[in-house]
């Protein structure tokens, strides 16, 4: 009998140590997302389960999950927290960016939890006059944005206005604009905006044309930090007007990363290695013509950046500029920034410029640049970016959260490829 009841006593402390060590494990895994909120660092382990507070996000949304398209909707908000349970591949089926529907901005947290999203297809074309368009995985972005893999996205935004000015376009593989934090993500594909704005309605008005593009934002006034893009980029702004005193500005921005970065932007542990193309075209055929404005700023990494903070990143894709204007004796100025930091380049009528291997070197505020396409030098460079002593030495990069791998550029741990 007492051999029996120390056999029960002996089960029974067992079963209390392995219950109290799930619980400490599920505190500590759920205490780690909520300090992820906290701190707005993005840090989430995998986990298997869905903590208290959050909603599950799935392929097919089965059980109690959801699926990717019904966040911002119904009983979940755009201030919602959710966390990906499962790889989602939407097929190449049409998909609606996060928060479209309501014109909203995502506040709340995504997390991808070692999941991937692949295969989203956005395929949009706006007439909206007024109001500025937006297009990415998140239509706009204020919240955080944590290891999101997003594969083999195809993201396209075009417009055509015959207003003045004031419905631009952003769009971003993560988000058409970012004002909140994207961390520890990646993006693939494509990323294609054009804005047309033919002008006709009455004399003596400045036409204004914008579009921003970029891999991981258009534009970006947040941070984007531990994150990279392979993503090809194509920005085309086109403005004209044959009304009599009227001024055309057409402005193209595109980046590896980010279209353009803001002066409360930061971009930090950074890179992108796909191809960036930015087109501007003016075009004013009026009477009594005023001057025609095509700006281009195309850079590997960031299109351009206005006084926004750049460090400890690099970029190695090609990068185009081009401008053109078909206005006869009318001025046109063209602008070139390379990663958002080169020097300025004019001319007149049409003119384009293409380089590659751009590489962003530290700098207190990415001040310092290496522009070269010297084969030489961009080709040792590229192999020191592959070596993870170069890049924790010169970069200051945190091996526990990148994969180094002498065959491809860093990696992120606890992402799915």
């Amino acid at each position: 009998m007492n051999k029996i009841r120390n056999q029960k006593l002996i089960l029974f402390i067992l079963t209390l140590f392995l219950v109290a060590s799930f619980s400490v494990t599920y505190a500590f895994w759920a205490s780690s997302v909520q300090g992820a909120s906290s701190i707005g660092s993005g840090v989430l382990e995998v986990g298997l389960w869905v903590p208290t507070g959050y909603v599950g996000v799935t392929e097919d949304g089965a059980g109690d999950m959801i699926t990717l398209n019904e966040i911002g909707s119904g009983s979940y908000p755009l201030s919602g927290k959710y966390i990906q349970m499962s790889d989602i591949n939407w097929n190449n089926q049409a998909f609606t960016p996060i928060g479209l529907n309501s014109a909203g901005v995502f506040s709340g947290e995504y997390h991808g939890n070692g999941f991937s999203i692949s295969n989203i297809n956005i395929n949009l074309t706006h007439t909206n006059t007024g109001t500025s368009s937006y297009a990415g995985l998140f239509y706009r972005n204020s919240g955080l944005i944590s290891r999101v893999s997003l594969i083999n996205a195809a993201i396209t935004l075009s417009k055509s206005s015959t207003g003045i000015s004031g419905d631009d376009l952003y769009l971003g593989g993560i988000a058409g604009q970012n004002t909140g934090s994207i961390v520890y993500s990646y993006t693939t594909g494509t990323v294609s905006g054009t804005m047309t704005r033919p002008y006709t309605a009455s004399n003596g008005n400045s036409i204004f044309t914008y579009v921003f593009a970029g891999g991981i934002a258009g534009s970006n006034s947040g941070n984007i930090h531990n994150s990279y893009s392979q993503a090809t980029i194509n920005s085309v702004a086109d403005a004209s007007s044959d009304k009599n005193n009227s001024s055309v500005y057409a402005y193209g921005y595109a980046g590896g990363l980010v279209g353009r970065n803001e002066s409360a932007g930061s971009v930090l542990n950074t890179y992108a290695t796909g191809t960036v193309t930015a087109e501007a075209v003016a075009d004013n055929t009026g009477n009594r013509k005023q001057q025609a404005y095509a700006y281009s700023y195309a850079g590997g990494l960031v299109g351009h950046n206005n006084s926004g903070t750049v460090s400890y990143s690099f970029a190695t894709g090609t990068v185009q500029a081009r401008t053109q204007t078909t206005t006869s004796g009318t001025a046109v100025r063209y602008f070139g920034y390379i990663n958002g930091l080169g020097t300025s380049i004019s001319s007149y009528r049409l003119s384009t410029q293409s380089i590659s291997g751009f590489i962003i070197t530290p700098g207190a505020n990415g001040t310092s640049v290496q522009n070269t396409a010297d084969s030489t030098v961009v080709s040792t460079t590229q192999a020191n970016l592959r070596l993870e002593s170069y890049i924790t030495s010169n970069l200051l990069w945190d091996a526990n959260d990148w994969i180094f791998d002498t065959t491809y550029y860093p990696r992120l741990k606890r992402n799915k490829y």
